[in-house]
């Protein structure tokens, strides 16, 4: 259904004049003759079939309708100004949709995002989360991070970010008296915790300490490793977690690992894009960025070790 709404440019002049309750300075504002602004308004008023303005010799007056009219008109136009203004201040700015799994984006990325706009405040970032691989071709995605090992995704410019290790995590006051962690042997009397996007972590950290056995692949399954990661947090159990998500929590003492042998994965967060995207200006500076920051905390990290 059309709208009803009356011409615009009568409709603009009329707004001008009523804000000056005055011919001669609307039409300063708006470059035209004081004879323009009378016949703009008054084809708006034939439209209308009301009138807007009483005339006198040398001024006018907004009738009762004229003023309510133009009271009502006045929040529309405020509105369009703002929307306007918004408008031109964002278009120098660039805009650049990131997609990440929802553990790496929370625990990783978003905390380091306040220095990546302090450094490129012209560069908005927006970030969705998905467990899925990303697909460039049906997504409105300029690049993601994507876990893998090195072979995957070769029409892809790929960079590394975070080598993958694993370590077994847990609250400081999970283990008791009665039951302690001395041995990776002694993890069957608690609770695993389990990623369902990796569920091969336990059995292949426990492999690697020596031990396969039934009880590796039993305990609670989330849906995400950050949920994994709460409930270790929470003394539900322990978990097996990537050492650089959970390096904070370590370092300040929300999670121990009461075995500090981590065990290395293929496996890698890459950030990823289509060639298509490589000399678009926001990804060249993310990418930039964000490798660097991982070089960065990458070496770090093996400099203080996993706890």
């Amino acid at each position: 259904m059309a709208r009803r709404i009356p011409p615009l440019n009568p409709l603009y002049t009329f707004e001008a004049a009523a804000r000056h309750v005055s011919f001669t300075r609307a039409a300063h504002e708006l470059h035209v003759t004081q004879g323009a602004i009378s016949r703009q308004v008054r084809t708006l008023e034939k439209y209308l079939g009301v009138d807007l303005f009483e005339r006198h010799h040398r001024s006018v007056r907004l009738t009762r309708a004229g003023k309510r009219f133009h009271d009502d008109l006045r929040t529309g136009f405020e509105q369009i100004e703002a929307a306007t203004g918004r408008l031109m201040a964002d278009r120098s700015r660039k805009t650049l949709i990131v997609r990440a799994y929802g553990t790496f984006a929370t625990r990783w990325l978003i905390p380091r995002l306040a220095v990546f706009h302090e450094a490129n405040p012209t560069v908005l970032v927006d970030i969705t989360a998905s467990m899925q691989p990303v697909n460039f071709e049906r997504e409105d995605v300029d690049v993601a991070v994507h876990f893998g090992v090195a072979a995957e995704r070769p029409d892809l410019h790929k960079s590394l970010l975070l080598p993958v290790t694993i370590i077994p995590v847990c609250s400081p006051e999970l283990p008791t008296s009665r039951r302690p962690l001395r041995d990776p042997s002694d993890l069957q009397y608690y609770t695993l915790l389990h990623t369902l996007a990796r569920p091969e972590d336990w059995p292949n950290w426990l492999r690697a300490n020596g031990i396969v056995a039934d009880w590796a692949t039993q305990g609670y399954r989330f849906e995400s490793s950050s949920m994994a990661y709460e409930a270790a947090i929470k003394k539900i159990g322990v978990a097996v977690a990537v050492t650089a998500l959970v390096h904070s929590d370590l370092k300040e003492g929300r999670l121990f690992t009461p075995f500090p042998t981590a065990l290395s994965t293929p496996y890698a967060y890459w950030l990823v894009y289509p060639p298509a995207k490589a000399s678009n200006p926001a990804v060249v500076v993310f990418r930039n960025w964000v490798v660097e920051e991982a070089r960065r905390f990458n070496k770090a990290l093996s400099a203080l070790g996993p706890a």
